[in-house]
């Protein structure tokens, strides 16, 4: 049995002895491997018996809850869905600059050497004794994305004035703050973002 993403929408698949690998592919959004193997001649392709109104159900449901919900398929606050394009583009601007200036001038003051810095086309890199921090601008949604070496993955929204995970209400300065004192202590910056 194929159980969905979210566990809502199921399809069944034959058991079988061949081993076949197949990719359900709906209209770019998302690719689900299955893997089967063949029991018996009477048997049809995986991919025959899912491409149905279940499955379709299963990937509009995916890009809705992508558009209209946060991460955890909480309602997103009204300021987050409000936020123009604009207005996020000054506010991530702004809080990128921070970012840079802040942790540039902490690694030459404190002589980290092995610390290093960049930012281009609104990605930032982070190059830190535990591992690479990448933070990016995501336009499309309206978020700054974090990959740590330390937390994971993280998608912040502008709420409140400050940049905060809606799915744990983690904040993006408090964060960043808390782990580069982890690592080279004595950090913290001039104003939240």
């Amino acid at each position: 049995m194929f159980r969905s993403i979210q566990g809502t929408v199921r399809c069944h698949i034959k058991p079988i002895i061949r081993k076949r690998s197949y990719s359900l592919i709906n209209n770019g959004i998302n690719t689900i491997n299955i893997k089967t193997s063949i029991l018996n001649n009477n048997h049809t392709s995986p991919i025959k018996r899912c491409k149905n109104s279940t499955n379709n159900l299963l990937f509009q449901q995916l890009r809705f809850n992508a558009i209209t919900a946060s991460t955890d398929g909480s309602n997103i606050p009204e300021d987050v869905k409000n936020l123009t394009i604009e207005e996020y583009h000054k506010h991530s601007s702004e809080t990128f600059e921070q970012m840079l200036d802040e942790l540039d001038l902490f690694f030459e003051e404190n002589k980290i050497m092995e610390a290093e810095i960049d930012e281009e086309a609104g990605v930032m890199q982070i190059n830190c004794s535990e591992g690479s921090y990448v933070i990016n601008k995501q336009p499309p949604t309206k978020q700054i994305w974090l990959s740590s070496p330390i937390s994971g993955p993280k998608r912040f929204d502008y709420h409140k004035n400050q940049w905060i995970s809606l799915r744990d209400n983690i904040k993006l300065s408090e964060l960043l703050q808390e782990e580069m004192n982890l690592m080279y202590g004595n950090f913290k910056w001039t104003k939240p973002f």
